[in-house]
């Protein structure tokens, strides 16, 4: 059994906010010489969440407009802290990782998924994810 793994890092601009992964994910499984198997997409990060939808400039503007209103502002006892706790707890709505499968080499997924980190607690001077393919 392979194992390959590798991080991307980017900036993020705005304080929720969708970087779309889709293409560097694709060009890191085609690359790692695994024909059979499976690829994981993690961030460490706790106020961001992977996402998976179709890349529709609408529906983006839909996706970030609901992490806006998902979870009401309020008197949260982490914002004594850090004044970031919505975005804190819209990420618990979500996953921060996903797995894909690989065949033959690819990654695959349908053809209206696109792989997204969903920034909420933006912008961001350094933001990582990492990519692990496992298999054969």
């Amino acid at each position: 059994m392979k194992v390959r793994e590798t991080s991307i890092q980017f900036e993020t601009k705005d304080k929720i906010e969708l970087v779309d992964l889709t293409v560097k994910v694709q060009n890191f499984v085609r690359n790692a010489d695994i024909a059979e198997g499976f690829c994981m997409i993690f961030t460490k990060h706790s106020t961001a969440t992977i996402v998976v939808n179709e890349n529709e400039p609408g529906l983006k503007e839909d996706i970030i407009q609901m992490a806006k209103n998902i979870i009401p502002g309020g008197d949260y006892k982490h914002n004594k802290i850090d004044t970031n706790a919505t975005s804190h707890l819209v990420a618990t709505l979500f996953s921060p990782s996903k797995i894909f499968p690989i065949s033959k080499g690819i990654l695959e997924h349908g053809p209206w998924q696109s792989i997204f980190f969903l920034e909420l607690d933006g912008p961001r001077g350094i933001r990582k994810v990492t990519l692990k393919a496992i298999g054969n």
